[in-house]
């Protein structure tokens, strides 16, 4: 049976287990499977058993009433991937060096509990051995803002402030899984987003996450004049349509909208889900795109190259700007899945004092994973008569000037079109030109 989807088994007689079987009051076995990153998949894949892979990697519902028909988790539609991802990553052959990014006294990191259950230098109990590979049992995620919303509402069934020391321990693994890279090359920003993770980034449940760049440009004063992605505190909702957002997206298709009469498309009804219609999520160190097609974690909506584990965004830089700060968001529940939450319970109010927690615990804060701040060099923007726009006088002098790649030097006159900064005048610099048509910032 695959490990997946909560297939366990509970001991009904009190015997510990765990990779120590020695000085224990209690009845106790060894459990070498503590130690195995399969221990992790029992909850970390999920696969849904209604629904059978066909040969073209589409998803289709068994007859009503009979069980799937090969058992197999690969054969189900993914609800999560997390441990597959981590199975077909490098981190799970044979281990990267984090260089103390992860790992705890460990120098490379392999498995799930390498970097969620990291060794540490500490005691199992008060009078036992000081042992340097004591797995921290705070078992890390990224859960920075529902502890928070367990305390409200269970105030004198839990320990507070351990749920605060979770949540900062979730930011700071948060602020380790990625890192990032900026350059500039001519007229626009490259973003690189890294993903120090070893499995997509972000990952875990489909439902509600969301991981983008926010990039704001100043000028010579130090006013803002330019942002990308920013976040709207009263609703909540980042500005995706100028930026990247990394996610995953669920829905259906024709056939379960005729079963469900739910519209064709995305939907968080997320049990009806038999279409992923994006997974633009970075993928791990290792990463192929057949392996992760053969897993059902396939990349959609995105263009990574087998061994690929970084993202890169380009934003064109106004005119003004002489210094650019890039950072990187994650938010636990989006506006829509929360909405969605409240709106789609019928049969008690849970919907309803979710989106109160919800809104009164700050709409599920992005946390800040990264930032990184450059001063640009100077530029041209294709504004040939430096009237402040690129228009079609504009359009008239570059094609004057165009001369291909390696025509260089530029001659004065058209040094407004070398967008590129390369000291040439060809189709590249074109289609920059194209994406700053109209009036420049």
């Amino acid at each position: 049976m695959d490990s997946d989807a909560a297939n366990f088994v509970i001991d009904p007689f009190d015997r510990r287990r765990g990779k120590r079987g020695s000085h224990s009051p209690h009845s106790s076995l060894v459990s070498p499977f503590h130690e195995d990153a399969a221990l992790c998949a029992t909850c970390h894949d999920v696969s849904v058993p209604v629904l059978d892979r066909q040969p073209n990697d589409t998803y289709v519902h068994n007859a009503f009433g009979e069980p799937h028909p090969t058992q197999k988790k690969y054969d189900m539609f993914p609800g999560e991937r997390t441990f597959s991802e981590w199975r077909e990553s490098a981190f799970a052959r044979g281990g990267v060096d984090m260089g103390g990014r992860f790992g705890g006294n460990k120098p490379v990191v392999s498995t799930c509990q390498d970097c969620h259950m990291p060794d540490s230098t500490s005691r199992a109990a008060v009078q036992g051995p000081v042992r340097q590979d004591m797995a921290d049992h705070g078992m890390v995620g990224a859960a920075t803002w529902m502890p928070r919303v367990v305390a409200n509402l269970y105030p004198d069934e839990v320990d507070a402030a351990a749920l605060e020391a979770g949540m900062a321990s979730a930011r700071s693994m948060l602020q380790r899984a990625a890192s990032m890279e900026l350059s500039q090359s001519g007229d626009l920003l490259r973003v690189r987003i890294i993903n120090e993770t070893g499995h997509k980034l972000p990952t875990g449940q489909p439902e509600g996450r969301q991981m983008w760049i926010n990039v704001r440009f100043f000028d010579a004063e130090g006013r803002l004049v330019a942002e990308r992605g920013a976040y709207d505190d009263d609703t909540g909702r980042p500005k995706a349509d100028d930026t990247v957002m990394y996610e995953i997206v669920l829905g259906i298709d024709e056939a379960v909208s005729r079963a469900t009469r739910l519209p064709v498309g995305p939907t968080h009804h997320v049990a009806f889900c038999n279409v992923i219609y994006k997974d633009n999520r970075i993928p791990p160190r290792g990463f192929t795109n057949e392996a992760y097609r053969r897993v059902s974690a396939p990349v959609i909506g995105a263009g990574y190259t087998d061994g690929q584990y970084w993202d890169d965004t380009s934003y064109p830089i106004p005119r003004v700007a002489v210094r650019a700060s890039a950072s990187l968001y994650y938010k636990t529940a989006s506006t829509e899945f929360i909405e969605f939450l409240r709106d789609a319970n019928r049969t008690n109010d849970a919907g309803r004092i979710l989106y109160e927690q919800w809104s009164i615990t700050g709409k599920s804060p992005p946390v800040n994973m990264v930032t990184q701040e450059v001063e640009l060099a100077t530029f041209v923007c294709g504004d040939f008569n430096a009237d402040r726009r690129v228009d079609l006088a504009d359009y008239a002098a570059f094609f004057a000037c165009l001369a291909g790649p390696d025509s260089g030097p530029v001659r004065p006159e058209c040094r407004p079109g070398d967008l590129d900064g390369d000291d040439d005048v060809d189709l590249a610099d074109f289609g920059r030109l194209q994406g700053r048509f109209g009036p420049q910032e």
